[in-house]
């Protein structure tokens, strides 16, 4: 009941979806589009996409829980990611503190219960800084950040220029620090 009804693009990502699963393009009649149009403008795709395995499973019905559940899984995974990146960075004790107060943050519970496309960026740039900081060690995973940096870019529009300059700081990091290799 908590936010209660759906807020206009929470309607509008799961009628995107909706669409998509049965009809096979969006709402503007675009086939796997990789930027939905909407409301005058537009929203990034990856929560849409995200979205309709949870319809196909539910018969490809529309319910709040259900299109408020990617966010809810990534908000969960994000809580795994910081206490994972705190605890490779500094100390176990600091990273269940981090995970304490990210869990009772108010920004990360309304984040985690709305389901709004953009809500995604922050989950999948903590998702790559975290493949990237374990990726020094072990060069296997920088790919999962690449994937997470990658997938991220699908999140939110805005974050299209900071995400080639957190690359520039961690690649020069890397490379700083000669843990990382051409």
């Amino acid at each position: 009941s908590v936010p209660g009804g759906l807020h206009q693009d929470e309607s509008f990502v799961a009628w995107n979806a909706f669409a998509l699963l049965h009809e096979g393009m969006d709402s503007a009649g675009h086939v796997c589009p990789v930027y939905m149009a909407d409301w005058g403008d537009g929203h990034s795709a990856l929560y849409v996409w995200m979205l309709i395995p949870f319809l196909a499973l539910n018969g490809g019905h529309i319910s709040p829980i259900l299109s408020r559940l990617p966010q809810a899984i990534v908000s969960i995974f994000t809580l795994w990611a910081i206490y994972c990146l705190l605890k490779r960075m500094f100390d176990r004790k600091l990273a269940t503190w981090g995970l304490f107060l990210l869990a009772i943050c108010p920004w990360h519970i309304m984040m985690s219960r709305w389901g709004l496309e953009s809500n995604l960026a922050p989950g999948f740039l903590l998702f790559g800084l975290t493949f990237f900081v374990y990726g020094l060690k072990k060069p296997r995973l920088l790919i999962l950040s690449a994937l997470s940096y990658g997938l991220s870019l699908y999140c939110y529009a805005t974050i299209w220029p900071i995400v080639p300059l957190l690359l520039l700081l961690e690649w020069g990091y890397g490379f700083l620090t000669k843990t990382l290799k051409i």
